[in-house]
């Protein structure tokens, strides 16, 4: 059994062989599984950071959307009374919604 020193050359070859493996395995999904990507001419490594920072400002954008959304429902409540199966009915999507931006979240 030959033995190779921890950085021998043979080694250093097996770890970029694997980080081949694994970029072009992140380039085949991308391809099968983001529908029209690619859509720039990038590396498989630069399209997964531009997909994540695009998802992440969708996400902070929905996360304002849903805020806004329910501080106007908050008005409206100032505003009139609103029946107990509505009441229960609107803060059953508030926590939803606050269940959803607190998995995003923990998530990130």
């Amino acid at each position: 059994m030959v033995r190779y020193a921890e950085d021998s050359l043979f080694e250093r070859g097996v770890k970029i062989a694997n980080m081949r493996q694994q970029i072009d395995a992140l380039a085949e999904f991308i391809v099968a599984e983001i529908p029209g990507e690619p859509s720039q001419s990038q590396g498989a490594v630069f399209t997964a950071m531009r997909i994540m920072q695009e998802q992440a400002a969708r996400i902070a954008e929905l996360e304002a959307g849903i805020k806004e959304h329910a501080d106007r429902l908050a008005v409206v409540r100032e505003w009139c009374v609103i029946p107990d199966e509505t009441e229960a009915g609107i803060n059953g999507i508030l926590d939803a919604f606050n269940g959803l931006v607190d998995k995003e979240n923990n998530a990130s």
